[in-house]
């Protein structure tokens, strides 16, 4: 019986919102995605979580950063999130690297799928642990 209320919370709680890790940094803690040091928000109904790293032009280096949070896609593709920006002589100032969206709680800790791998594995856990 604690099994399936678990479970059944577990899964009620995860349609409110989704919890996304945050930070917009150029630090190593927001590239790398070191959880213990990143913030977590809420997306309202509809976002997904983000993971955005681009190069942005600083004077006399361009350097790598790394944007996380909520986003809503609408009917565009993560990509197409991606703008180049110019600045006003026409030359980059930020150029997207890689976009990754995902709809699991706390997936855009890094740039690959394994969170949804570990969320499915860990609902198994409980399924066959509990005898369902």
């Amino acid at each position: 019986m604690f099994c399936f209320v678990f479970v059944s919370f577990s899964i009620l709680c995860g349609a409110n919102s989704l919890e996304c890790y945050y930070c917009h940094q150029t630090t190593n803690a927001c590239k790398d995605g070191q959880t213990n040091s990143l913030r977590t928000i809420n997306c309202t109904a509809g976002e997904y979580c983000l993971s955005y790293k681009y190069a942005t032009k600083m004077p006399d280096v361009t350097v790598i950063a790394v944007e996380r949070g909520c986003t809503y896609l609408g009917n565009t593709t993560c990509e197409q999130k991606m703008p180049e920006k110019k600045s006003e002589d026409g030359k980059s100032t930020e150029k997207g690297i890689s976009c990754k969206v995902c709809k699991t709680p706390l997936c855009n800790f890094a740039f690959h799928n394994t969170p949804v791998f570990t969320y499915y594995l860990g609902l198994i856990l409980i399924f066959v642990i509990c005898g369902l």
